[in-house]
């Protein structure tokens, strides 16, 4: 009888442990490994991704001081320019959603040739559109090389204008990363069990936090390549050629760059694929959702849109004009 109620008040003190600790289960070491390697895979993609960046931009950059003698050489006056910077824009808007609807898609032809090449296997649509803007970098540094001609410097824009959005490409692929992590971390807050509101307060801010944090390092390194490149055509006076040159071969090291980036986790974005595409859907950029925000029928936000419209005309009409005045 002694060892009966020794036996059930062990029993009682453990319930009574377990209702006190919030009925929460330990992780299991394969939910705690899992975690682990997709924060690994967000530090080695977001060190690759802002270093394809670095490399890609500061190639192009070198060549920015260049532009301007070159274009007077061709004699490109202050309407060809303007017809230029208008002519780069609508290329740009277009290419913008084309590449955004190839790179959220695993399934394309461009995804299972060009997004199987490089670090991991299976298809991706972001790694294929990196390539394919890679591609496009290349293809009009050969016709500006090749072509010095005013045919040759309206024919250069054209492939990087509409195709070359890697930049855009890095941002979603880290916001993929992050979207691994927050994944699995709900899935194991579920397994151990509820989290109280400050917790799931404390996590929300850690993951808006680490997010903002991976966009901020991308932005840096592409000023800094801003930065570098004009720095390196002022010490060195290159040629256009040469600093054509050199930014081909910084290009191509991009790519090498880009192989060494990793996937996100290909079977936590195929099943949230499968269950949120209405509300993809629904939340996608398009013209008609544009249309349906609220946000711009607010005063503050037409203000801030009214503000943000004329910086934006009058910075472009100055930046046509005030070449050919000097």
């Amino acid at each position: 009888m002694c060892r009966q109620s020794l036996v059930d008040s062990t029993i009682s003190t453990e319930q009574n442990h377990v209702e006190n600790s919030g009925s929460k289960l330990p992780s299991t070491s394969d939910e705690v490994s899992q975690i682990s390697k997709a924060h690994q895979t967000l530090e080695k993609g977001t060190l690759y991704v802002c270093l394809s960046v670095v490399i890609l931009v500061t190639g192009a950059a070198v060549t920015f001081p260049l532009l301007q003698g070159r274009r007077d050489d061709l004699g490109c006056d202050s309407f060809c320019y303007g017809s230029m910077t208008s002519t780069r824009s609508a290329l740009t808007l277009i290419g913008t959603a084309v590449i955004g609807r190839l790179s959220d898609k695993n399934n394309t032809i461009l995804a299972r040739t060009l997004g199987s090449l490089g670090l991991g296997s299976g298809a991706s649509g972001r790694r294929g559109c990196l390539h394919l803007g890679i591609a496009a970098s290349l293809v009009g540094l050969g016709i500006s090389v090749s072509m010095n001609s005013l045919r040759g410097l309206w024919l250069s824009m054209i492939p990087s204008a509409l195709l070359q959005h890697n930049f855009d490409i890095c941002k979603s692929l880290l916001s993929e990363y992050h979207n691994d992590i927050e994944q699995l971390e709900k899935q194991n807050e579920e397994h151990i069990g509820e989290d109280t509101d400050d917790e799931k307060r404390d996590n929300s801010e850690k993951s808006n936090s680490s997010r903002s944090g991976s966009v901020g390092k991308l932005g840096m390194s592409a000023g800094i390549s801003f930065m570098i490149g004009p720095m390196i055509a002022s010490l060195t006076t290159p040629t256009f050629f040469q600093a054509a040159y050199f930014a081909i071969f910084c290009t191509i090291a991009s790519w090498l760059v880009i192989l060494q980036i990793p996937l996100p986790a290909q079977k936590i974005i195929s099943e949230s694929n499968k269950h949120n595409d209405t509300q993809k859907k629904q939340t996608e950029f398009t013209l008609m959702n544009l249309l349906k925000l609220k946000t711009y029928k607010s005063r503050a936000a037409m203000f801030l849109l009214v503000i943000r419209l004329n910086m934006a005309l009058a910075f472009h009409i100055f930046n046509t004009v005030w070449p050919a005045s000097l």
